[in-house]
């Protein structure tokens, strides 16, 4: 029988933020804490997962791309940004 013990899964992640005018800036913070949580809990690295946003209202914007940030530090920056 065979236990696995650790799971060593690459994973690319693109989120979509929701940046309209109906979505409100405490709703959009709360998307923005979300992401944060998210990239804590992915344990961002180049060689491991990586973490992409674009953000949405009348069009489809690219924040950040997969290959943009090395870690979760830089992740968490590129995700802070204000409600327009």
């Amino acid at each position: 029988m065979c236990i696995l013990t650790a799971c060593l899964v690459r994973a690319d992640v693109v989120f979509a933020l929701d940046a309209s005018g109906s979505c409100g800036p405490e709703n959009f913070q709360k998307q923005l804490d979300f992401l944060t949580d998210m990239a804590v809990g992915l344990n961002l690295r180049n060689s491991t997962n990586r973490m992409g946003l674009v953000s949405f209202a009348d069009e489809g914007v690219l924040q950040f791309g997969l290959d943009s940030f090395n870690d979760t530090v830089g992740v968490v920056d590129g995700i802070a940004q204000p409600y327009l």
